[in-house]
This record gives C-alpha cells, sequence and structure tokens, in this order.
C-alpha cells in the first residue's frame, strides 16, 4: 500500500486526516522529495555553492524525513508551535542524513554501502566534502544531529515528550570522523 492508502484507511478524526495528506503531498511532491530530486540531478555537472546544495537536501529527503516528526504532532493534536518544533528536527535529521551519505560516498567501501561508493564524484555532484571538505562536513553533519537532539530534549522539558528511541536513532547515525 502506498501511504496515501495507509493514511485513507487511518482511524483518525477527518481534520487530522485532512492536514496530514497535505503535509504528505507537499514533502513528496514537486516542492518536497521530486522537486528537490530534480533540482539534484539539474545539479550534476554544476558547482553549487553550500545554499544552493542545502536547498536540495532540504528538498530531496529533508522534508520527506520530517514528516514523520510532523505527522506525530498533528496525530496528538500538539500546539502548532510543537508540531514545528517536531518538523524542524525532521528536517535537522534529514539534513545530517544527506551530509552522512555525502561523508560515506567519499570514505566508505562498497561493502560498508551496499552500493558503488564515489557515484557522487564520477557524476562530478557537488557534496558537502567537495565544498566545505571532509573535516567540516563532519561538523556540519554532526551539528545537525546536535541541533535535532537539543529540540528534543526541550520538547522532553516542555511537554514530557519521550525521545529516548529517537534520541538512540540519532546516536547510531553518527559517524566516527
Amino acid at each position: 500500500l502506498d501511504p496515501f492508502a495507509l493514511l485513507a484507511r487511518a482511524e483518525l478524526p477527518a481534520h487530522i486526516l485532512i492536514r496530514l495528506v497535505k503535509e504528505l503531498s507537499a514533502a513528496s511532491g514537486t516542492f518536497g522529495m521530486v522537486g528537490g530530486q530534480m533540482l539534484d540531478m539539474q545539479a550534476e555537472g554544476q558547482k553549487l555553492d553550500v545554499i544552493e546544495l542545502s536547498i536540495i537536501h532540504a528538498n530531496k529527503t529533508g522534508q520527506l524525513l520530517a514528516f514523520p516528526f510532523m505527522a506525530a504532532g498533528l496525530i496528538t493534536e500538539q500546539e502548532e508551535k510543537i508540531t514545528q518544533r517536531l518538523h524542524q528536527a525532521g528536517l535537522l535529521i534529514g539534513h545530517a542524513f544527506q551530509v552522512r551519505d555525502d561523508i560515506l560516498d567519499l570514505t566508505a567501501s562498497f561493502d560498508q554501502l551496499g552500493k558503488t561508493p564515489q557515484k557522487d564524484l564520477q557524476a562530478e555532484k557537488s557534496t558537502y566534502p567537495s565544498l566545505l571538505g571532509l573535516e567540516q562536513s563532519y561538523f556540519v553533519f554532526n551539528d545537525s544531529l546536535d541541533q535535532a537532539q537539543r529540540i528534543f530534549a526541550d520538547l522532553h522539558q516542555r511537554v514530557g515528550f519521550d525521545a529516548t528511541t529517537i534520541h538512540d536513532m540519532i546516536e547510531r547515525l553518527r559517524l566516527n570522523a
């Protein structure tokens, strides 16, 4: 089943379902993953700056990975401010995921990745390591994860949000520099 079919079968109030469909549609469509993927393909062979690369990553992966966090806030009918904080944490995790992928493409083997390494290099794609170097890429990666962790810690203090599982998941994303 596709995600929209799953949402249609969910036993949730109509106003929540409508918002979930709206947000998932935005996260996966032209102004989300599909648009980001298109920008990524158009950028092959071009020299991007960090802001342009960040925009691609925010859409290509960030919006779609942010959706489940926002959805949790919507389903539990949190204040909009809390839902937006969850969305921001998801965007940061999505950003970190893409930077991590850029780092691993350069540093990991086929066995570690399960795919051919250095494909970005061969495709002449702008990546965080190609723009900032490996050391600064690790910093950007870890800073994004740290910011997300701070949001979850803040939500724990404000509304008792239990982020233990998410905290562990985030820590498993970490790489040894």
